[in-house]
């Protein structure tokens, strides 16, 4: 029964796991055409929990009601013929009264077992839930040091840097660049050649193998994980909104940003427009995710929130990717206003968004191949000049 219990629990969360997927990816999957092949792979995964799940209910009912009456009727056979025996070669007398009663005593005695074996499932189930949720539990935990770290300029370095997701491939190598308060750094590459990774870093969702990064000169894994995020801000390329208000959504109910700040930092974003839009302002509700907006609006909300903390750092994760022309316009004008003071970090595989940039780090393969600014890149003629060369053709071929 045990381990029948370990498989179902294992088949149960698979279940939810293709719910999820299913539900998340509606879209996509209606689009492609793909409501039969999902229908498959749930059913099969459903089968293999049916299957696990009658082996158990048959051995349950075999021992928890078959087999213990089984036992019970047995000893009333037993007693029986005992009884009888002792009667018939005249040793024992017995009433019918009497004869009744110790059939009672025998049926009595077996409630308590079957009561017994009937919570013994009940364990089994609860130790097979049990063991998946102490396996979580016994997993070794993230360092994460009490004191807090307090970024007061915002000056950040890399310092010979190494990290991999797994300890047998690092998908960033070497990394070693400084980038002072207030200054712009562009960071670019094709996919996968380790850009959001760095930033991963940053933000310590991710600890290095190897090196030392420093935020006003202080080893940020010498503090709290929480105390490094409060000084930064980001925008992800895929903005989440909660469901709540505009207000709401910027202020992430921090009763110390005010609506006025809300407000101020959204039309700072170029969001006045937004604002009038809506007859309630701020106030107008997001649904789930904001499927009521568009992706450009949805990113003017997450910029806000973004910029409404007031960070020291602030990290743009191709944050106008999902946005129009003249969005993204409003929204580098405002960036020229509002980074003073500010170290940002711009990951973007748009280049004409990153040649102000104070500094542009270009990566291959988890390492830092080119560095300088944009003028300066585009006269070594390298992997920099050759990506703006083609992004520069595909907009001549799309006008």
């Amino acid at each position: 029964a045990s381990k029948y219990n370990k498989k179902e629990r294992e088949y149960n969360s698979d279940i939810n796991s293709k719910f999820n997927e299913s539900i998340q990816g509606m879209q996509i999957i209606q689009a492609f055409g793909q409501e039969e092949k999902m229908k498959d792979e749930f059913e099969e995964i459903n089968d293999k929990w049916y299957q696990v799940m009658r082996k158990y209910v048959i051995l349950d009912s075999a021992f928890q009601w078959t087999f213990a009456d089984f036992l019970q009727r047995f000893s009333l056979l037993l007693l029986m013929v005992y009884f009888s025996t002792q009667y018939i070669n005249g040793v024992l007398g017995i009433s019918v009264g009497m004869l009744y009663l110790f059939g009672e005593y025998v049926s009595r005695l077996y409630e308590p077992i079957k009561g017994t074996i009937q919570q013994i499932a009940f364990v089994q189930q609860a130790i097979a839930a049990g063991d998946r949720v102490f396996e979580l539990m016994d997993m070794e935990k993230e360092d994460n040091p009490e004191e807090a770290l307090t970024v007061s300029k915002g000056r950040v370095s890399f310092e010979h840097v190494n990290f991999g997701y797994t300890k047998d491939k690092h998908v960033l190598k070497n990394i070693d660049f400084t980038a002072e308060p207030g200054q712009t750094v562009a960071l670019v590459g094709h996919t996968g050649s380790g850009k959001s990774s760095i930033m991963n870093l940053l933000f310590r969702f991710y600890d290095p193998q190897s090196g030392k990064i420093k935020i006003d000169g202080q080893e940020t894994n010498q503090f709290s994980r929480q105390s490094v995020r409060q000084g930064m801000g980001i925008v992800l390329q895929d903005p989440f909104l909660f469901t709540g208000t505009i207000y709401t959504n910027i202020t992430m109910d921090n009763p110390l940003i005010s609506k006025e700040t809300a407000r101020q930092a959204l039309i700072d974003v170029g969001g006045l427009e937004l604002i009038e839009k809506f007859d309630k302002g701020l106030d107008e509700p997001v649904v789930e995710k904001g499927s009521t907006l568009s992706s450009g609006q949805r990113q003017l909300i997450s910029f806000a929130r973004a910029l409404a903390f007031n960070p020291k750092i602030l990290i743009l994760d191709e944050a106008t990717s999902s946005i129009d022309t003249e969005t993204e316009e409003i929204i580098q004008h405002a960036m020229n206003v509002l980074k003073k003071g500010r170290t940002t970090f711009i990951i973007a595989h748009r280049l004409s968004t990153i040649q102000h940039a104070d500094q542009i780090l270009v990566l291959e393969q988890g390492e830092i191949i080119e560095r300088g600014k944009h003028n300066e890149l585009l006269n070594e003629k390298g992997v920099y000049k050759e990506m703006y060369e083609m992004q520069k053709k595909g907009q001549d071929l799309s006008t």
